[in-house]
């Protein structure tokens, strides 16, 4: 019963969630050179898979959606 009772616990513990939609490599120089308006495109296309991050570490993936006027993740996959 105790680990159930410290899971329990857990479960008011507030946690950032990071969507990764992707990544890319820029020179300090490009790095610089950023501007309002400017664009950073990601080595990611929109039908790619976002990874779900907590502290860093991968805890799922998703695909990205429309919620009213926001966008949401979708998960397709979930722990492991």
């Amino acid at each position: 019963a105790a680990p159930q009772d410290a899971a329990l616990a857990l479960d008011h513990v507030a946690v950032e969630i990071e969507a990764v939609l992707g990544a890319t490599v820029m020179t300090l120089g490009e790095l610089r050179a950023l501007a309002k308006d400017g664009v950073v495109e990601l080595a990611a296309s929109l039908a790619d898979p976002v990874e779900l991050r907590v502290n860093g570490r991968t805890i799922g993936v998703g695909e990205v959606v429309a919620v009213g006027d926001s966008f949401g993740v979708r998960i397709t996959r979930i722990g492991e």
